[in-house]
């Protein structure tokens, strides 16, 4: 698990370093007007930062699911997902 964490956390770290071009690449691809471009890019330099927890939180699970311990599984991801939502609603209604 150690090793999947590290792994994990160099491929976040790397995603970090590349988000411009990243996120660039991406929304070119999409298109869109330039409003859309702009909002979606703000979103998205705010969201790539929970690349590297996300990663992670993919090795916790799949250690808990892998030594049996779903309840403790199915936690985890319903308060992840908890905090996800709530996050989310902070920042679309606190950045108008």
């Amino acid at each position: 698990m150690i090793r999947a964490l590290l792994l994990a956390a160099v491929i976040g770290a790397v995603v970090l370093a590349l988000q411009v071009p990243l996120i660039d690449y991406a929304l070119r691809a999409l298109g869109g007007s330039d409003a859309v471009q702009r909002n979606a890019r703000l979103y998205c330099h705010a969201r790539i930062w929970a690349a590297p927890l996300a990663l992670c939180n993919y090795v916790v699970l799949g250690w808990l699911l892998g030594t049996q311990r779903v309840r403790l599984a199915l936690l985890s991801q319903v308060f992840i997902n908890g905090v996800n939502i709530t996050a989310v609603f902070l920042y679309v209604y606190s950045f108008d």
